[in-house]
């Protein structure tokens, strides 16, 4: 199966361990299931970590916003999205 995740989605699974975090760790746990994204939705995640609430998470959980994007786009296939008319 082949999903993508929407950025709310991603961020609470990466900076939060609730239902989120259980999905992602399903998903890289499963290989019957592909997680994929886009260069505009990785943007947006970066754009999304590097905010005030997030830093302030972040410190609290000794990562920073450069590991946790990597990690995550590590773990994704990235796709080029087609234009919509």
């Amino acid at each position: 199966m082949r999903l993508v995740l929407d950025t709310n989605i991603v961020y609470s699974a990466l900076l939060w361990q609730g239902t989120a975090y259980g999905l992602l760790q399903t998903v890289r746990a499963n290989p019957d299931l592909q997680l994929f994204s886009s260069l505009p939705l990785i943007e947006e995640l970066a754009d999304v970590l590097s905010r005030k609430e997030s830093v302030k998470r972040l410190v609290l959980t000794n990562l920073s916003a450069d590991v946790i994007l990597a990690d995550y786009v590590m773990a994704v296939h990235l796709v080029e999205p087609s234009q919509i008319p």
